[in-house]
Parts: structure tokens; sequence; C-alpha cells
């Protein structure tokens, strides 16, 4: 696709080094996520089983410390002070055991060794761990000697065992931990050097891309900014002759268009120069015209005659239609008056209508207060009975209540028939309001019968209409001809005056405003500008003179 505008340009060229930037920024970004990564690893599976392994041989070492101890004190009570330490450090050996197979078991990155190392501490303290055991239980029970055998001859190569399957694995560890190091290093090196590369690609496309712009903008310019604007200064102060830094420049450069626009205003002016002569010439011409305006006045005396017969036979018909004019407009008022009984008959209705939402309100109310007092009434009733089956015999100042209550319940009974009186009363209006609305309806048919009777009359002026036609007709022909003639004279006077006072103006405007302008060859404005004012003046004047 071929960017041609400037905007677009622009944006390719800032949007491919936005796109260098973001590329940079999301390698840098991976690195950072590889390396962070990489460091989890080591933290949650290598380094968290050297320090699960370090607290296992600590806990051995406790151990063997507790079991000793317990050969060497005479105390019973520091004897079984020591013999609950050995125990204790026994769990915490057998806890860091299981955590170490564990995390051997749900690791990805273990390597052969390190589960081989793993498995020689299982295996030493599954044999180690029952020795201790019994060494516990000889010192408990006072076997001393069998106790210091059994540590010498079976405790002690199990235990220098476990030291060195816990060494080993420290030494393993520590393996582990300088290659990871080495290959962060390594792969710090590939990122550093990929970053520089890069960068380095990044900072020579913005290169390029400043030289590109800076290209495509002095092409689409066609010249430094400030001649341009030089140029578009001399056009816009008049002057036309200068075709300086127009020429080798790129096609449709705005230098370029420029140039061509100075050509083509030039030559307008020029032409503009040889009309403003010409409109001279063409005001003669306007003074003719008015020697035609006497003619058509004289046409228009003739028809004005036959104008004043026609109307004296449209006046003997025009009364006619007068006559049955009148009789309509009484007619009318007939009519007129019967709607007006009519309105009076709707008024009426409506009135019905509002008593009858005016009761419907009050039925409202009055159902909310028959709700009201029955809600009450049944709560009183409820109470009442409650607490007199409670009293007793004390209970008969409740029971006043309770008739007090059903007292209620009877006047709600009487309000219910009060709403139903209403209701009647409701209907009854509903009817009031239909006999209103046939009223209405005959009065509405009396206005029709009237109306026809209107119709009857305006056919009798319709006849008389007709009659008037003809010498309508005959007025019309002789005041369209006096009509046109008139407009005629009228628009053609106007035409002439106001062409006349236009092109007085307008050539002496032009002349000024095209003066202001200097083509090749022109001499200086304060020469030529004058001297042309008064030419323009000159045959502007002889025409006028001759009207």
């Amino acid at each position: 696709m071929h960017i041609r505008t400037i905007k677009g340009k622009l944006a390719l060229a800032f949007a491919a080094l936005a796109s260098m930037v973001l590329l940079v920024s999301g390698m840098a970004l991976t690195s950072l996520l590889q390396a962070n990564e990489r460091f989890n690893s080591y933290l949650a599976e290598t380094n968290a089983r050297a320090v699960l392994v370090a607290k296992l041989q600590q806990a051995v070492d406790q151990r063997a410390i507790g079991a000793r101890n317990m050969l060497l004190l005479e105390n019973a009570g520091q004897v079984a002070a020591e013999a609950e330490r050995v125990q204790q450090s026994h769990l915490e050996v057998g806890g860091y055991l299981e955590q170490l197979q564990r995390s051997a078991q749900q690791s990805r990155e273990i390597t052969g060794p390190a589960a081989a190392l793993i498995a020689t501490l299982v295996q030493v303290e599954a044999q180690y761990g029952p020795v201790a055991q019994a060494i516990v239980a000889l010192g408990l029970a006072g076997q001393r000697t069998e106790a210091i055998d059994k540590l010498n001859r079976e405790c002690q190569p199990l235990l220098a065992q476990l030291g060195r399957a816990s060494a080993e694995y420290a030494r393993y560890a520590d393996t582990r931990a300088v290659v990871r190091q080495r290959a962060g290093a390594a792969d710090f090196d590939r990122q550093r050097n990929r970053q520089v590369a890069v960068c380095l690609l990044a900072l020579a496309s913005a290169v390029l891309a400043g030289l590109w712009i800076s290209r495509t903008l002095h092409r689409a310019l066609g010249s430094e900014p400030a001649l341009l604007g030089a140029a578009a200064q001399q056009v816009a102060g008049g002057d036309l002759s200068h075709e300086d830094g127009a020429a080798g420049m790129p096609d449709g450069s705005v230098m370029a268009s420029l140039a061509q626009m100075r050509r083509a205003l030039a030559r307008l002016v020029g032409e503009v120069r040889a009309a403003a002569h010409l409109i001279a010439d063409g005001s003669a011409e306007i003074a003719s015209a008015n020697a035609n305006l006497s003619a058509r006045t004289e046409e228009q005396a003739g028809s004005l005659e036959q104008t004043a017969a026609s109307m004296e036979e449209l006046t003997v018909a025009v009364k006619s239609t007068a006559q049955a004019a009148q009789t309509a407009a009484d007619l009318s008022m007939a009519a007129s008056s019967v709607a007006r009984k009519g309105t009076g008959a709707v008024a009426s209705v409506v009135d019905t209508m509002d008593a009858i939402d005016t009761s419907s309100r009050q039925i409202a109310q009055i159902l909310g207060t028959i709700d009201a007092i029955a809600f009450q009434t049944n709560i009183l009733a409820l109470n009442a009975a409650v607490e007199a089956a409670r009293a007793g015999e004390q209970g008969k100042g409740f029971a006043v209540v309770a008739s007090e209550v059903r007292t209620l319940a009877h006047r709600s009974a009487a309000a219910a028939r009060e709403i139903k009186t209403l209701i009647d009363a409701s209907m009854a209006n509903v009817a009031a309001g239909g006999k209103l609305a046939r009223q209405a309806g005959a009065t509405m048919e009396e206005i029709v019968q009237s109306v026809d009777h209107v119709v009857d009359i305006i056919n009798d002026i319709s006849l008389s209409a007709t009659e008037q036609s003809h010498g309508i007709e005959q007025v019309t022909i002789a005041v369209s001809q006096l009509d046109r003639m008139t407009q005629e004279n009228a628009a053609m006077v106007e035409e002439t005056a106001a062409a006349a006072g236009q092109l007085k103006h307008q050539a002496l405007h032009m002349s000024n405003l095209v003066g202001t302008f200097r083509l090749g060859g022109d001499r200086p404005h304060g020469q030529t500008r004058p001297h042309i004012e008064r030419n323009q003046r000159d045959q502007l004047a002889r025409p006028a003179l001759l009207a």
C-alpha cells in the first residue's frame, strides 16, 4: 500500500518506532520473567530441599546427643528429659524426611543424583531410627552396658553414614547453585547482546525514519518553509512578477503549486484589466432601453378602457353574490347557535362525569376506613380473647373490651352498607350521564340539518359565481395585459437604474482592485493607478451624457 499523505507517512514512521520500542520492552520483560522464574524455581526446589536436609541433619544430631546424654547422666529426671528430647528429635526427623520425599515427587526439575541422595537418606534413617529407639529403651530400663555397646557397635556407623549422605547432598546443592548461576550468567549475556542489537536496530530505524521524513517534507513543500512563506507573502501583497525559486521544484509540491497559482493569477488579472475597459462601453447600451418605456405606457391606456367596461358587468353579478352570501351568513349564525347548544350538553356530561369521579374517590376513602377498622377489630378481638382466657375471673374487664370490639365490627358493617348506597348513587349518575349524552346526539343532528341547509345556499352562490366568471375573464385578460406591461416597464426601469449605478461603481472598484497587482513589465503602483482611474472615469462619463 502506497501512502501519499504527509500525515500517513508521519504516522507510519512513528508507528514503526513505537513498534521497535515495544519490541525492546517486550524482550526485556520476557528476560526478567525468565530470570524470576529460574530464581523462584531454585528457591522452591533445590534450595528448599537443601534447607530440609540441613534441618534433618540437625535433628539427627540432636537425637544422637540426647541418646548419649541418657547414658552419661545419673539423675532419673534428667534421663527422662533427654529421652523426651530424643523422641521429639525423632519425630522431627520423620517429618523432614516426609517433606523431602514429597518435594522430590512433586518436583519437575529434580535430577537423578538428587533423587538417589534422598533415597539414601531415607534408607539410612530407616535403619538408624529403630537403633536409636532401642538405645533409648535400654537407657530407660537401666541397662547402660547394653545400651553403650549398641551405641558403639550399631549406632555410630549408621550415624556416620547418615552424616556423609547429608554432606553429599549439601555439596550437590552447592554444585547445582553454581550451575544455575553460570546458566543465568550465560543467559544474561545472550539477552544483553540481543537487547544491544535491537537497540542499535531501533536507533538505525529512528535515523532512517528521520531522514525519510525530512526528505518527504522537503519533496512535499518544494523548498524551505521560510522561502515558501516569502513567496506566499509576495502573492498576498499583489506582486505577481517574480518567479524566483520556482524552477526545478518537484511536481505536485507546494512551491510548484504556488508558482502555478501565481502564473494563473497573473493571467487572470490581465484579462480582468481588459474586461474593465469593456464595461464602460457596455454601460452606453443602458440608455437606449429607456426609449421603449413611453410606447408601452400608451398601450396600457387602451387596456384600462376595456377594464372599465368589464367592471360594470361584474358589478351586477357581485350584487347577486352578496345577497346569497348574506343568506348563507344568517344560516351560519343559526348553525352556530345550535352548535352552542351541543356544547352546553357536552359540558353537562362532563359535569356528571366529574360527580361520578368524586363519588368514586369517596368510596375509596370509605373502603380504606373499613379496612383499617376491620384490621384493628381483629387485633383487639384476638388480644381480648387471649387476655380474658389468661386472667380467668379477673378477665371480666377484658370481656368488656371484647364487647367493644364487637361493636366496632357492627360499625364496620354499617360502613359497608353506606358504601353500597354510594355505589348505587354513582350508578345513577352514570345513567344521567348517558341520558345527557343522548341529548347531545340529538343536538348534533340539528346541527347536521342546518349544515345541509347552508350547503344549499352555497350552491346558489356557486351559480352566481358562474355568471360572474364571464365578466371576470374579460377583466382578467385586460388586467393581465396591463399587469404584464407594467411589470415589464417597472422591471426595465429598475434594472436600468441599478445597472447604471452598479456598472459605474464596479468599474471604479475593479480598476482599484486590479491596480493592486503588479505584473511583469508594469510600472510601480504610484505611476499607473491614478492614470487608470482617470481613464475609467472618463469612459463612464460619456454614456451618461449621451443618455
